[in-house]
C-alpha cells in the first residue's frame, strides 16, 4: 500500500534512527529532503562518514555497485548546490577543507578523489581544435572567435547536451566510470556519433570541469592534446577531484583564487602538464566612459538573483548611503528571482525591494549594457565567490568605478585582491558605502579614470591571446605554471 504523502517524510524520519543500511538510506533522504526546501544539515560531516563506511564496506566484499551507490549519496550531501550556491558560505571556503577529510580517510574516496592515475607524456597541439561544452559558451565563444581571426586554428565545436542519450555523459555514469578506472583500469569507450570529431582533433578543448570533463579524461585512446578551463563554479563541485589529471595536458585557470582552491581540494590537480592561469578574452571597444545625467548617484549590480551574488549586500550599501544622502539610486541587470521562487531569501528580497520604491529600478535581462552602464557611476560586485568577474572589467571599462567585495568564499585562497586593485577591494557594506562616498562628487571622474587606466593596462588582448595559444599547441612540456 501507498504511504500518503503526508505521512511520508514522518516514515523516513522513524526508519532514519534504525541502525541498519535502511536507516542510513532514511538519513540520506531526509537529509537530502532538508537541502532541497534550504533547511540546514545539523551534523552533516556526521552523515557522511556514515554513507562512506558503508560504501568501504560494499567495496571490501566486492559489491561495486553498492560501492558506488552509497559513495553517490555521500557526495549529493557533500556537495549538494545548496550547501554551496545557496544562502550559506560554502565549507570550502577555508582552507582547512574540513569537509573533505570524510574523504580522504575512505578507501572509496581514495580511489573515486586522490588516487594518482597512471602518469604519461604530455602530448603537442597542433591547428585543429574540436572545442566540447554543454549549455554554456559564452565565454569560450569569444576565445574560438578571437583566435579564429589569429588564422593558426581551426575550430569544431560539439554540444554534449544534444549527443544522443544513450552516448551522452552524465553524473551517475561518470562515478561509475570513474570507480572502475580506478579499481580496475577500465575506460570509457568513445561516443560513435563524435568518433569522426574525435580522430580529426590536434586539440580537444573542454569548457567547464563539471562531469563531462571527468567524463572526457576517462575515455579510451584519445591521442589528441587536452586542455580543460575552469571557472569558478566547477570548484565547489566533486569534478575536477575526480578527473584524470594524467590525461589533461594542459589545465587553464580564468583566475587564480580557483587555482588555489582546486590544487588544495583536488590533489591529482598536480598530474596535469601543465597549470596556467588566463583570463577571458573580452572585447571592451563597445564600453564608453561617457555618462548621462544622474549616474554619479547611481549605483549598479549585473547579475544578482542567485544566492551567490548576494544582492542583500548591496541593498545594505545603498541603505547607508540614502541614510545621509536620498537621491542615490540602484540598478539591478540580469534574469530576476523566479516568480515561483518562494524561499525565505527570496520573499525577503522582494520585500526589501518593494520597500525600497523608486530607489531601486529591476531592468531584467538586456543586451545593451554599453548603454545601460552609461546610466550607472558604480559597479558593485557584491558575491560570495566569483572567478574574474567580467561585468566588473565591462563596468572599469565603460567608466565605472568599481566596488569590489572581497568574496568572502575566495577570501583565504587570495580573494578579489587577486584579481582587482586593492584600493577596488571592501570587506563589507559599510566599507563599500565609504569608498563609494569618498570617490564621489570631485573624487569620481579621477576614480574612474583610474579604473579605465588600470584595466586597459592589464587586460592586454595580445598578451592572453599568446596564452591561449600557447596552451593549444603546448610547447612547454612537462613544465608546471
Amino acid at each position: 500500500m501507498a504511504i500518503p504523502q503526508r505521512i511520508a517524510p514522518l516514515a523516513a524520519r522513524a526508519a532514519s534512527l534504525l541502525p541498519t543500511a535502511t536507516g542510513d538510506r532514511a538519513r540520506f533522504v531526509a537529509s537530502r529532503r532538508d537541502l532541497e526546501s534550504s533547511r540546514p544539515l545539523r551534523e552533516p560531516r556526521q552523515l557522511v562518514e556514515r554513507l562512506l563506511r558503508r560504501a568501504d564496506a560494499a567495496h571490501a566484499q566486492g559489491d561495486s555497485a553498492a560501492a558506488v551507490d552509497w559513495a553517490d549519496k555521500a557526495l549529493q550531501i557533500l556537495f549538494h548546490p545548496q550547501r554551496h550556491y545557496g544562502d550559506a558560505i560554502s565549507p570550502l571556503s577555508r582552507r582547512g577543507l574540513e569537509d573533505l577529510q570524510p574523504l580522504r580517510r575512505s578507501t572509496v574516496g581514495r580511489l573515486l578523489m586522490t588516487s594518482p592515475d597512471p602518469q604519461r607524456e604530455v602530448r603537442p597541439g597542433g591547428p585543429r581544435v574540436l572545442v566540447l561544452a554543454g549549455r554554456s559558451w559564452t565565454f569560450i565563444d569569444r576565445v574560438i572567435k578571437d583566435l579564429e581571426g589569429e588564422g593558426t586554428f581551426e575550430f569544431r565545436t560539439r554540444d554534449l547536451s544534444q549527443l544522443p542519450a544513450v552516448e551522452r555523459p552524465s553524473r551517475r555514469g561518470v562515478l561509475e566510470a570513474r570507480y572502475a578506472a580506478s579499481t580496475t583500469g577500465a575506460r570509457i569507450a568513445p561516443p560513435p556519433s563524435l568518433a569522426e570529431d574525435l580522430a580529426w582533433a590536434d586539440v580537444i578543448w573542454m569548457e567547464w570541469a563539471t562531469y563531462t570533463a571527468t567524463w572526457l579524461t576517462l575515455l579510451d585512446g584519445i591521442d589528441a592534446r587536452i586542455v580543460v578551463r575552469l571557472h569558478s563554479y566547477e570548484s565547489f563541485t566533486p569534478y575536477p577531484q575526480m578527473m584524470d589529471m594524467a590525461q589533461v595536458d594542459e589545465l587553464v585557470f580564468v583566475a587564480p583564487q580557483v587555482r588555489e582552491l582546486v590544487c588544495a581540494s583536488a590533489p591529482r590537480a598536480e598530474q596535469a602538464g601543465r597549470i596556467s592561469v588566463v583570463p577571458n578574452i573580452n572585447d571592451f571597444s563597445e564600453m564608453v566612459p561617457d555618462k548621462l545625467p544622474g549616474a554619479g548617484r547611481t549605483l549598479i549590480q549585473v547579475g544578482w538573483a542567485n544566492p551567490v551574488k548576494d544582492v542583500e549586500f548591496t541593498l545594505d550599501v545603498l541603505e547607508d548611503l540614502r541614510r545621509e544622502d536620498p537621491t542615490w539610486t540602484l540598478l539591478l541587470a540580469g534574469s530576476p528571482i523566479g516568480e515561483d521562487d518562494d524561499d525565505p531569501r527570496s520573499r525577503r528580497i522582494r520585500e526589501r525591494l518593494a520597500a525600497a520604491g523608486d530607489a531601486v529600478e529591476v531592468l531584467g535581462f538586456r543586451d545593451d549594457m554599453p548603454q545601460v552602464l552609461r546610466r550607472a557611476g558604480y559597479i558593485v560586485s557584491a558575491s560570495r565567490h566569483e572567478a574574474a568577474h567580467e561585468a566588473i572589467a565591462e563596468g572599469a571599462a565603460a567608466g565605472c568605478v568599481p566596488v569590489v567585495r572581497n568574496w568572502p568564499e575566495f577570501a583565504e585562497w587570495g580573494g578579489a585582491a587577486s584579481m582587482f586593485p586593492l584600493d577596488w577591494i571592501v570587506t563589507d557594506a559599510r566599507g563599500a558605502a565609504d569608498r563609494i562616498r569618498s570617490t564621489a562628487d570631485e573624487g569620481f571622474d579621477p576614480a574612474r579614470e583610474d579604473a579605465r587606466r588600470w584595466l586597459f593596462g592589464e587586460r592586454d588582448p595580445e598578451g592572453t591571446r599568446r596564452a591561449y595559444v600557447r596552451a593549444l599547441i603546448g610547447d612547454h612540456g612537462t613544465e608546471k605554471g
